[in-house]
C-alpha cells in the first residue's frame, strides 16, 4: 500500500490493481498444473511470470476458492503499509474468479526452512524480529483506535526474500477490532495448533490471540520443527514447549548444532519471551511492544557474541561495564523480601555462578520505564502528566481485555480519575496536595468507574435497570413449560408468556440460554450489544434476568422482548428492512441469521438478535448455529461455504418478500430440497414467465397497483440473485420498497381523492398526453393548484376537501362599451394567457353570461371577480374600499371591499349560492367602480371564480346588565336617571338639544309605559358623526368586557345608509384601529368577521355595536371617556334617528 491507496475507495483500489484475464492466462500458463505450487482449503497457489513495462516479473498467483476471503484480504491490505507486510501486486476479479497476485519471494515461506540446519540462529532471530515489527504495526500503528488482528499467524504465512527479510501475508481471516474489545466469532479460522486457548471460553479474539500464535512460531524457530497436533490435542506443541521450559529441559528439543550457535543470554531472553507468549491468561502475555524489545535485545546479544574476539567477554562485571542497564536494577532489600532472604524454599537449583532462586517480585516494569537522567519517579510522573503522555507509564497489562465475563480492561474514566488524584498527591508543596478525605473520595469514584466495566454492571447500566426477578419469569412462562415453548436454537429456547406488573400485563417472548454451553455468554452479550441500536421496527427489550450459581460457576441468562401485533403489508416490509439497515450501519455489522418463519409469524417486526454476529468491518464470518437450519431462508452460498455476510440477510429478506406476495411459507409441504422452496420457485417462474401473476396470493391480487407490483417483485428477485455481489444494498431496497409503497398509496389513497371524471377533464387540457405517466398524487397536487382547460380559458381546481372550483377567463365576457378592452399578457402573475384592460372604471358595462361545467352539486359557492389596478399601487391594508356596482337580473347590488392577494391581484365577492347541479347558468352586469376611492386608473380584469365554501353562522350573546346614555357632537348633556326592572337609562334635556345645528328634535309622540326618553335626535346631511361622553367607573361591571351600542332607527323618508361606516376611537388615536359597521343589514358577501351589523330590538328600535372595551380600561378622574368618530365612505347620514348609546357587560 502507498499513501495514495489508503485514501482510495475499495472500488478505486480494485481498479488500480486490476489486470486482464489474458495477462493472468499468459503469466500462469492458464493456471496449469505445471505451475501449481500448493493447494489449500482457501487458495490454489501458482507460480508465473507477469510482463510489466517490458520486464518479466516472477509472481505467485493465488486463485481464491471463496470470493469473500479475497475481498476481505483486499480491504485489509488496502490500508496497510509496512516493509514486513506483503502487499498486493496485481489482482484479477470476475464474477467467478478472484486471483490475488504477489511478487515472488526468493526463499519461499518459513515453514520450508524451519528444519533446515543451514538457517542459522542469527537468521532465525532476524526473521522473528521482522515478524514482530509487522505485528507491532498491526496492533498499534495501523489504526488509532483499532487493532488489526491477523488471526492466522503461522510459519507458512511468513515469506522470505533473497536477503531473508520476512514478510507477513495471508490476511484472509484478518479483522479490525476496537482496542479493549473482543472480536466475537463462532469459529476459529486459523490453524488449530496455533489457536489461542482462551477462545474456547470466550468465543472472541483479541490482539493477544496473535501473541499466542506468535509464541508457537517462536518455539518452532527455536526447536527447528513445525507445530503439530498429536492425539487430537490442539495444544500439544504449545504445552510441550511450556513444560520443557518450566522443567528447564529446552535443550532436549533443540537441534544440537543450532544450540551451539546461541549466545546463552540471547537464548534465555528468546526462550523466556516465547514462553510468556504462551501464557493461558491473555493479561499475562506480553504485548508486541514488549516482545519486540526483548527480541531485539536477544538479536543484539547474539550479534555481539558472534563478532566478539573471544567466546566470553570476561566477568559479568566487565560484561555490564559501560552499558545503561539502570532500568533493570532492583533493590537488594526487595529481592531479599521476595526470596525470604534467599531461603531454601525458593531455591530451584544452581548455575555456573551460584544458586538460582525463583520468586515473585513486585516491581515497576523495566521494559516500559522511562530512563530520565537524574530524575526519580515523581519527577517523571509530573512531567508526563503535564505533557499529556502519562499513559506511556501505565502497565500495559492493565489495559488488556481479559476473559469476557470478568474484565473488559481499564475503564478510561477510572484511569483518568486515578491518575489525576495521584498527580495531585505528588505536588511539590504540601499546600497543593489533597487531604485524605479528598483522596478517598476520588479513589472511590475511580473504583465505581471500573466496577461499571464488569459483566453484570454493564448489563445493569446499559439496560436502564430493566432487571426482572426470575420468579416473575417462571410465573409468566409456567416455569418454562413445554407448552409455552415456541422455538429453539443450539444454545437457547424461546418461551411465550404474560408478565404481570404494576401497570398490567405484557405479552413477552423469553429466551433462555443453556446452562452448559460456554457459547451462551457470547450470544447473551451479543444480543445485548445489538439491542443498544434503537429502532421503532426492532422489537423492544422488556427486561432481562441473570442468575449466578456460585456452587457450579455457571449462569442462567434470559432476555425478554415485547410482542406487538403487525399486519403484513408493504409498510411493514419497508420498516423491517430499515431495521436491518440500522443493524448493518453504525460501527458494527450485525449479520442476522436466516429467519425461522415460526418466529417471524409471532413477532413480525422482530429481528433475531441472538443469531447476530457483530463484526467491526464488512467481513465474512462463519456460523455454526442450529438457527441456520431454517429451511427456505438460508442463503445458498452459506450451504456451499458456511459463511454469512450482509448479503445473507438480503437473501432471507427476499424470501420473506415472496412469502408476503404469494401468501405461503418458504418451506411448504412436500419440499425436499432448497431448490423446491418458495424463493427458487419464484425466481424460476419469473425467468420463464416474465412476471409472478400466477403465484400472487388471490386475496391481494386485485388490490395491488400495477406499478407497485412491478417494483416490489423486481427488488424481491434481485434479493435472491445467485451472485451475492449482484444483490442490492439495504439502502437500495428501502428506496425501491418506498417506491412500491408510494405507488400503492397513490393507487389506494390519491386516486380516490381525484374527481371521478378526472380523465375526461384532463382530455380537455391543451396537452393531455403529458399527464399519462404522472402519479395520482402528482395529479392531485396539480388539480389543487389548477389546470387550464378549454383552450386556456377555464381553470379547474380542487378545494381542500375535494370540492371542485372553476375560474373563467375574461375572454368569455361580453364588453358593451364602444371603447373595447385591450388584451394584455401578464405571464408572471396571471393564470390565463390574456387579461382585459378596462380604461373607464366608472362605466364598465361588462356582461358576464356563462354556464359553469365543473362545479360540485349540493355545495355552497361564492363568486369572486379578479382584477387589479394597472398602476403599481398596493395598500398596506388587506382590504380596499372600491364600491363595485353591478346587477343580477333587475336587482342593483354593491360589493364594497376588495381583498388584496399575495400575487398582487384583488378579489371582490359578488354573491353566494347553493349549487344544485353540475352546470349552472350565471349572468351579471358589471357597471362601475367608485372613482372617489379607485381614482381614474385603468384596471385589468382576469376573470371570475366559483369557489366552494363551508356554511358558517355567527352567534352573539348579550348580558342583561346595561347602561343607556346619549351624547351628540361633543356636547355633554345633563342626564336624568330612570330605573326599570332590567335597565338603567339616561335622558337628554331637550332645551340643550335645541342648540345643535346638525340635529333636529323629532316631534314628541305619546309616551308608552316602557319608554324612558321623551324625545330622539335625527341626523341631518352630514358624513361625520362624533360621540363623546364620560362614565363613572362605578357604573361599569368590574372585571368584565363591555360593549357600547348605538340605539337608532332609519327614517322612512330616506332610503340611503346602505354602505359601510368606519368607527374610530379618537381617545386612543395612536392605535389607528378602524372598525366597520352597517346601519342596514348588508348582503352576506359584503360582511366580514370583524364587521358590526345591526339587529332589531324587542322595542322596535335597532342597535349596532360601536365600541368594545374592558372595565379596567384606562380611567381619568375615576371616569371612562368615550370619543368615537363615525364616517361614511360615500353619502351622508341623513335619515339616521338616534335614541342614545347603551353599555352592556359581556
Amino acid at each position: 500500500m502507498s499513501e495514495d491507496t489508503a485514501t482510495m475507495s475499495v472500488d478505486e483500489y480494485i481498479a488500480f490493481l486490476s489486470i486482464s484475464v489474458d495477462e493472468v492466462v499468459l503469466a500462469t500458463n492458464r493456471l496449469s498444473s505445471e505451475n501449481l505450487l500448493t493447494q489449500g482449503t482457501s487458495y490454489d497457489v501458482y507460480k508465473g511470470q507477469l510482463s510489466q513495462s517490458g520486464d518479466l516479473i516472477d509472481i505467485v498467483a493465488r486463485d481464491c476458492v471463496e470470493a469473500r476471503l479475497a475481498l476481505n484480504e483486499l480491504v485489509i491490505l488496502k490500508n496497510l503499509n509496512h516493509k514486513n507486510i506483503m502487499t498486493l501486486f496485481k489482482i484479477y476479479i470476475s464474477n467467478t474468479r478472484y486471483v490475488m497476485i504477489n511478487k515472488y519471494e526468493a526463499n519461499g515461506s518459513l515453514n520450508k526452512h524451519i528444519s533446515d540446519p543451514t538457517l542459522t540462529w542469527m537468521h532465525r532471530l532476524r526473521i522473528c524480529v521482522g515478524v514482530a515489527h509487522a505485528l507491532k504495526y498491526l496492533h498499534y500503528d495501523a489504526e488509532d483506535n483499532h487493532y488489526v488482528i491477523h488471526g492466522n499467524i503461522k510459519s507458512s504465512k511468513i515469506l522470505l526474500g533473497h536477503d531473508w527479510e520476512p514478510k507477513l501475508h495471508g490476511f484472509a481471516f484478518a479483522v479490525r477490532a476496537k482496542k479493549g474489545n473482543l472480536h466475537l466469532t463462532s469459529k476459529y479460522n486459523g490453524s488449530i495448533q496455533y489457536m489461542d486457548p482462551t477462545y474456547e471460553n470466550t468465543g472472541g479474539l483479541t490482539h493477544k490471540s496473535d501473541v499466542f500464535s506468535f509464541g508457537v512460531l517462536l518455539f518452532e524457530v527455536l526447536f527447528g520443527r513445525e507445530a503439530s497436533v498429536v492425539n487430537n490435542d490442539n495444544w500439544y506443541f504449545a504445552q510441550l514447549a511450556r513444560s520443557h521450559y518450566e522443567e528447564r529441559k529446552l535443550d532436549d528439543l533443540i537441534v544440537p548444532d543450532l544450540r551451539k550457535q546461541m549466545d546463552l543470554q540471547s537464548f534465555n531472553i528468546f526462550a523466556e519471551t516465547a514462553y510468556c507468549c504462551l501464557k493461558e491468561k491473555r493479561t499475562q502475555r506480553p504485548n508486541m511492544n514488549q516482545i519486540l524489545f526483548r527480541l531485539e535485545r536477544a538479536l543484539e546479544l547474539q550479534y555481539k557474541h558472534e563478532h566478539s574476539t573471544t567466546a566470553l567477554e570476561g566477568t559479568s562485571s566487565n560484561h555490564l561495564k559501560g552499558r545503561n542497564l539502570d532500568h533493570l536494577k532492583f533493590r537488594l532489600n526487595d529481592i531479599e523480601l521476595a526470596t525470604n532472604k534467599f531461603s531454601k524454599t525458593y531455591c530451584i537449583g544452581s548455575g555456573g555462578y551460584g544458586m538460582v532462586y525463583k520468586a515473585e517480585l513486585e516491581h515497576f516494569d523495566g521494559i516500559n520505564s522511562l530512563a530520565v537522567e537524574g530524575k526519580g519517579l515523581p519527577s517523571i510522573v509530573r512531567q508526563c502528566f503535564n505533557e499529556g503522555t502519562l499513559e506511556k507509564l501505565v502497565d500495559p497489562n492493565l489495559k488488556e481485555t481479559d476473559e469476557i465475563i470478568s474484565n473488559q480492561g481499564v475503564n478510561q474514566d477510572s484511569l483518568d480519575t486515578f491518575s489525576k488524584i495521584a498527580y495531585q498527591c505528588l505536588a511539590e508543596t504540601q499546600k497543593e496536595r489533597p487531604t485524605m478525605e479528598v483522596i478517598i473520595k476520588e479513589l472511590e469514584k475511580a473504583l465505581n468507574f471500573q466496577a461499571s466495566n464488569s459483566f453484570f454492571s454493564r448489563i445493569e447500566n446499559n439496560m436502564d435497570n430493566l432487571h426482572i426477578p426470575l420468579e416473575a419469569i417462571k410465573l409468566s412462562t409456567r416455569n418454562f413449560s413445554v407448552c409455552n415453548l415456541i422455538g429453539e436454537g443450539m444454545f437457547w429456547k424461546l418461551y411465550e408468556g404474560e408478565l404481570v406488573h404494576a401497570n398490567g400485563r405484557t405479552s413477552i417472548i423469553a429466551k433462555r440460554w443453556d446452562n452448559e454451553s460456554h457459547h451462551r455468554h457470547v450470544q447473551f452479550l451479543t444480543e445485548l450489544e445489538v439491542l443498544k441500536y434503537k429502532h421503532e421496527n426492532i422489537i423492544g427489550l422488556v427486561g432481562y434476568s441473570v442468575r449466578h450459581h456460585q456452587e457450579k460457576g455457571n449462569l442462567d441468562e434470559m432476555i425478554f422482548k415485547g410482542i406487538k401485533e403487525q399486519i403484513v403489508s408493504q409498510s411493514l416490509t419497508i420498516f423491517q428492512n430499515t431495521a436491518i439497515r440500522c443493524l448493518h450501519d453504525d460501527g458494527y455489522d450485525s449479520y442476522h441469521r436466516p429467519w425461522p418463519k415460526e418466529v417471524v409469524i409471532q413477532l413480525e417486526k422482530a429481528l433475531k438478535f441472538q443469531a447476530s454476529i457483530l463484526l467491526s468491518i464488512h467481513l465474512a464470518e462463519h456460523v455454526d448455529d442450529k438457527t441456520c437450519d431454517s429451511l427456505g431462508y438460508v442463503d445458498p452460498d452459506y450451504q456451499c461455504d458456511g459463511f454469512l455476510t450482509e448479503s445473507s440477510d438480503i437473501y432471507s429478506l427476499g424470501v420473506i418478500f415472496f412469502e408476503i406476495l404469494c401468501g405461503k411459507l418458504a418451506w411448504g409441504e412436500g419440499c425436499e430440497s432448497h431448490s423446491q422452496s418458495l424463493g427458487p420457485l419464484a425466481v424460476r417462474h419469473y425467468i420463464e414467465k416474465g412476471n409472478l401473476d400466477e403465484m400472487i396470493f388471490e386475496g391481494i391480487k386485485e388490490q395491488i397497483a400495477p406499478l407497485s407490483l412491478t417494483t416490489f417483485q423486481t427488488i424481491a428477485i434481485q434479493c435472491l440473485h445467485d451472485n451475492l455481489y449482484d444483490r442490492p444494498w439495504t439502502n437500495e431496497i428501502i428506496i425501491q420498497l418506498t417506491k412500491a409503497l408510494k405507488f400503492q398509496e397513490d393507487y389506494e389513497v390519491w386516486e380516490a381523492k381525484l374527481p371521478i371524471d378526472y380523465k375526461e377533464i384532463i382530455q380537455m387540457s391543451k396537452a393531455p398526453e403529458i399527464y399519462d405517466y404522472k402519479m395520482k398524487k402528482d395529479l392531485f397536487d396539480m388539480f389543487s393548484k389548477g389546470i387550464l382547460l378549454r383552450d386556456g380559458k377555464v381553470l379547474f381546481s380542487l378545494g381542500s376537501n375535494g370540492e371542485r372550483n372553476e375560474m373563467i377567463s375574461a375572454k368569455k365576457f361580453t364588453y358593451k362599451n364602444h371603447l373595447l378592452p385591450k388584451w394584455r399578457s401578464l405571464p408572471e402573475s396571471s393564470r390565463f394567457l390574456k387579461v382585459a384592460e378596462m380604461f373607464d372604471i366608472s362605466s364598465l358595462n361588462v356582461l358576464i353570461k356563462l354556464r359553469t361545467q365543473f362545479l360540485s352539486p349540493s355545495v355552497n359557492y361564492k363568486v369572486h371577480l379578479f382584477f387589479r389596478f394597472c398602476s403599481t399601487r398596493r395598500s398596506r391594508a388587506k382590504q380596499m374600499y372600491v364600491n363595485l356596482k353591478y346587477k343580477i337580473g333587475n336587482e342593483s347590488l354593491h360589493a364594497y371591499f376588495a381583498t388584496w392577494r399575495e400575487d398582487g391581484w384583488m378579489m371582490i365577492e359578488l354573491f353566494q349560492f347553493l349549487n344544485h347541479k353540475k352546470n349552472t347558468n350565471f349572468e351579471v352586469l358589471l357597471e362601475s367602480f367608485s372613482r372617489c376611492y379607485c381614482g381614474s386608473d385603468s384596471i385589468y380584469i382576469e376573470g371570475i371564480q366559483f369557489q366552494a365554501i363551508d356554511n358558517a353562522s355567527l352567534k352573539i350573546h348579550f348580558s342583561s346588565h346595561s347602561i343607556l346614555l346619549c351624547c351628540i357632537k361633543g356636547l355633554y348633556y345633563v342626564l336624568k336617571f330612570y330605573k326599570t326592572v332590567s335597565e338603567t337609562f339616561m335622558q337628554v334635556k331637550h332645551e340643550e338639544v335645541e342648540k345643535l345645528d346638525e340635529v333636529r328634535q323629532v316631534k314628541k309622540s305619546k309616551s308608552k309605559a316602557n319608554e324612558v326618553f321623551s324625545g330622539v335626535i335625527e341626523i341631518l346631511r352630514q358624513q361625520v358623526l362624533c360621540i363623546k361622553c364620560k362614565i363613572k367607573s362605578q357604573m361599569l361591571s368590574p372585571n368584565s368586557q363591555n360593549v357600547c351600542y348605538l340605539v337608532f332607527k332609519l327614517s322612512e323618508k330616506f332610503c340611503g345608509l346602505h354602505g359601510p361606516v368606519t368607527v374610530r376611537d379618537l381617545f386612543h388615536y395612536r392605535s389607528k384601529e378602524t372598525r366597520i359597521l352597517y346601519f342596514r343589514y348588508p348582503k352576506i358577501w359584503n360582511m366580514h368577521d370583524t364587521d358590526w351589523v345591526p339587529r332589531k330590538r324587542k322595542d322596535g328600535w335597532m342597535e349596532v355595536i360601536l365600541w368594545k372595551y374592558n372595565s379596567n380600561y384606562e380611567l381619568k378622574n375615576d371616569h371612562l371617556f368615550v370619543n368615537l368618530k363615525l364616517v361614511t365612505y360615500e353619502g351622508t347620514m341623513s335619515g339616521l334617528i338616534v335614541r342614545g348609546i347603551k353599555f352592556r357587560s359581556i
